[in-house]
């Protein structure tokens, strides 16, 4: 007398289904593309880490024994089953030194630690897992998008251009990216300002009456500027959720960071936000533009060393 084995349940938890549902929305592309994205995307993220590693051991000025520790785990990530020893190495050692630096740490730091974290805790040799770490990376870049945008209409600094002002006043690559719109009495107001913040010793209720200022012009195109930021940024993360619009909202994020490019200089960390964001196109478009983020930290990380003349911001 043969016994037939209790069935075994294939029922998935509430929370299983939303998890599910909601990682959706970023999107899914078929095995065929999906390796090739995620791919260029390991090249892209583990090289931004390696060349931060590398830098920041050479600026310490100590242990400069550790320098080529960085590239070497570049190098061997790039085979296949070492790419997530290697991702795992890159993520412990980011928040180890995230956890020593806390709080003296950047937003965008944070992203470059989640990021590799992503590629340390899924297995790429699984179909399903390859699935999962794509979505994630895409939902990553979609919160960093949102959150940008929330913060910064949550702060009220842009509201009225306060933000983008007091940058025109304190730095020149503001100054020049928005002197075009900006009369001459504006910018003569503005350039007045000009290190008056670090100037101030506050004390008690000094603060207010001490304050320099307004950060505020009279430009109409300015002020408008400074809210399509933020306003792009929130409809535009919520538009890559959104199949039917994400190719268009993926061709005005482009234009968005070009502008954001263009006036702040911040090369480095878009470097690796455009590649996240560049997972959101219907073709393999981040590994068709990878040399070009190669020869980008290549440049990066010479600049660093001193080996030859940058002017962009970390």
């Amino acid at each position: 007398m043969t016994t037939t084995p209790p069935p075994t349940s294939t029922s998935t938890s509430p929370f299983d289904v939303l998890a599910s549902r909601v990682l959706a929305w970023a999107g899914s592309e078929p095995e065929p593309m999906r390796w090739p994205k995620l791919r260029a995307a390991w090249i892209a993220i583990s090289l931004h880490v390696c060349v931060r590693l590398t830098l920041a051991v050479w600026f310490s000025g100590q242990h400069r024994w550790l320098l080529p520790l960085p590239g070497l785990v570049f190098i061997a990530g790039q085979w296949r089953r070492a790419m997530r020893p290697a991702a795992i190495v890159l993520a412990v050692t980011q928040c180890i030194r995230f956890g020593l630096t806390y709080p003296d740490v950047s937003n965008h730091y944070l992203v470059e630690c989640l990021a590799v974290v992503i590629f340390a805790v899924v297995d790429l040799a699984r179909d399903e897992e390859r699935d999962l770490c794509l979505r994630m990376l895409s939902w990553l870049a979609v919160v960093v998008l949102f959150m940008s945008g929330l913060q910064k209409l949550l702060h009220g600094a842009y509201i009225h251009g306060q933000y983008l002002a007091y940058m025109v006043a304190n730095t020149e690559r503001y100054r020049d990216f928005f002197a075009p719109i900006l009369s001459h009495a504006d910018l003569g107001h503005l350039k007045s300002l000009e290190g008056a913040m670090q100037a101030l010793k506050f004390r008690g209720d000094q603060l207010a009456s001490a304050l320099p200022g307004p950060y505020r012009v009279h430009s109409t195109l300015f002020v408008l500027i400074a809210n399509l930021v933020w306003i792009s940024e929130i409809v535009l993360a919520l538009g890559l959720l959104w199949r039917r619009v994400r190719p268009v909202a993926l061709v005005l994020v482009m234009v968005v960071m070009a502008g954001i490019l263009a006036s702040s200089r911040e090369l480095f960390f878009d470097t690796l936000f455009i590649n996240l964001l560049l997972l959101f196109a219907r073709s393999d478009l981040n590994r068709k533009l990878l040399p070009l983020s190669l020869a980008a930290y290549a440049y990066y990380l010479l600049g660093g060393l001193d080996v030859v003349h940058v002017s962009f911001v970390w």
